[in-house]
C-alpha cells in the first residue's frame, strides 16, 4: 500500500535506506543531492517530510564527481556511507550533517556496489571488473579480493552473522 509519494529529487533517485529506528530515510540521486527524510506520523497521515537536503562538494567541476550510485547506513557511528561514480566512498555523520571521509574504492574499474556488514566492522565493494573488495570500515584496510563474477558486481550484502557475502552481476 503507497503511503506517500513525493517528488523532490531533480533527477533518478539511486538509493533509499531506513535510518535512526526508522524515524528517518535518506535518499540519494544521480545529481549528488542527499536527502534525509523525517518520517514521524502526523495525525492524519504517514508523511514524508525533507529536513535536510545536502549537495556533496565536488572537487572537479565533472557531472561524475556528483553520480551517487548507492549508500548503506551504519548503525553504530550513525553514517551513511555514499558510493559514488568517482570511485570513493564518502562517510556522511548524520549527527554533524556532513562529510566526514573520502577514500578511493577502487583505483582500476568503475564501482558498482557497495554493502556494510550488519556489525559495522567491514565494507563490501563491487566493481564493473566482476570483482568483490572487502575493507575494514574503520581504517579502510583492504582484507581481501575477488573475481567472483565475470560481469558488474551490481549488489552486494553481507549476512547478519557476517559470515557470508552475497553478490550478484550484471549477466542475470
Amino acid at each position: 500500500m503507497l503511503i506517500n509519494s513525493q517528488k523532490v529529487h531533480k533527477t533518478p533517485v539511486s538509493a533509499v535506506r531506513y535510518l535512526d529506528n526508522d524515524q528517518m530515510a535518506a535518499s540519494v540521486s544521480i545529481d549528488g543531492h542527499l536527502i534525509l527524510w523525517s518520517l514521524q506520523a502526523s495525525k492524519s497521515q504517514k508523511a514524508l517530510t525533507p529536513i535536510v537536503t545536502l549537495q556533496q562538494p565536488h572537487i572537479q567541476k565533472n557531472k561524475l564527481d556528483l553520480s551517487m550510485i548507492t549508500m548503506d547506513y551504519d548503525v553504530a557511528s550513525n553514517e551513511l556511507l555514499i558510493l559514488g561514480q568517482d570511485r570513493h566512498i564518502k562517510y556522511w555523520s548524520l549527527k554533524d550533517k556532513c562529510l566526514t571521509k573520502k577514500l578511493q574504492a577502487d583505483e582500476d574499474a568503475e564501482v558498482t556496489s557497495m554493502a556494510v556488514s550488519p556489525d559495522g566492522h567491514l565494507i563490501v565493494v563491487g566493481n564493473a571488473a566482476g570483482e568483490m573488495k572487502l575493507f575494514t570500515y574503520e581504517d579502510f584496510r583492504l582484507i581481501h579480493v575477488e573475481t567472483v563474477h565475470s560481469g558488474a558486481v551490481t549488489a552486494a550484502s553481507i549476512s547478519p552473522d557476517n559470515t557470508l557475502i552475497l553478490t550478484a552481476d550484471n549477466k542475470g
